[in-house]
């Protein structure tokens, strides 16, 4: 059985046209870098808000003094809505 969380709801009229996500780069390229979130073992550092991006920030400074790596913030803005996705899989908007 799997635990559905969707908690809290969505907030009334937001509308999520930009993202906040933390990466790292190494000699292979670029990554998104999760870490911990007690009670989850793992999340990516992503931000769909000001008001969360604070403590993704917050939860990547911890992750970079403990490895002694630099990560950058990126802001992505652009919205390209690809499909929607129900019971059976994608479907591809054209």
């Amino acid at each position: 059985m799997i635990d559905i969380v969707h908690i809290p709801a969505n907030k009334p009229a937001h509308f999520i046209d930009q993202v906040w996500v933390v990466v790292s780069r190494d000699a292979n390229g670029e990554g998104m870098c999760a870490g911990p979130m007690p009670p989850l073992p793992v999340v990516p550092y992503i931000a769909a808000d000001e008001a969360r991006l604070e403590s993704v920030v917050a939860m990547a400074t911890q992750l970079a003094r403990l490895t002694g790596q630099t990560f950058t913030l990126i802001k992505l803005s652009r919205r390209d809505v690809v499909g929607s996705i129900d019971g059976n899989g994608l479907t591809r908007h054209t």
